[in-house]
């Protein structure tokens, strides 16, 4: 996480649920820094990542309580999972369709992050993939 939060690249993501399949959500991503459903990011510099949840073919989800985002550098993360760009606590939900992140420089070339969701009776995840280029 920055210590400057005014250095880092603000970075707006919306995202759309297409369906789920158990605990699995399918979800289609757009934005600025979004390519072919890949966020891309600007490596070795900090990020502040919204989330916007828009309506979508799944109805009644939002962003989960807590530390809901966890991230990996050598595939899907399971919760709790970490990385020096995205540690423990990065996220926070200020209410249940934004999430924010606040990750550090990235170094790596990719990562593999999940974004865990409610929808009132358990949770779903999704596991979409940053490129740091």
């Amino acid at each position: 996480m920055t210590n400057d939060r005014r250095m880092a690249d603000p970075v707006a993501v919306t995202v759309k649920p297409l369906g789920r399949s158990g605990g699995d959500l399918v979800c289609s991503i757009t934005g600025g820094s979004v390519d072919g459903g890949v966020l891309e990011l600007s490596k070795g510099r900090a990020h502040r990542l919204t989330f916007h949840l828009v309506p979508g073919k799944v109805d009644g989800i939002e962003f989960a309580d807590g530390d809901c985002f966890c991230s990996s550098l050598t595939g899907c993360p399971d919760s709790g999972d970490t990385t020096d760009q995205f540690p423990a606590g990065c996220a926070q939900t200020p209410n249940g369709n934004t999430l924010i992140v606040e990750g550090g420089p990235g170094t790596a070339d990719l990562v593999h992050y999940a974004i865990q969701f409610t929808d009132g009776t358990g949770t779903l995840s999704w596991d979409p993939i940053i490129v740091n280029g």
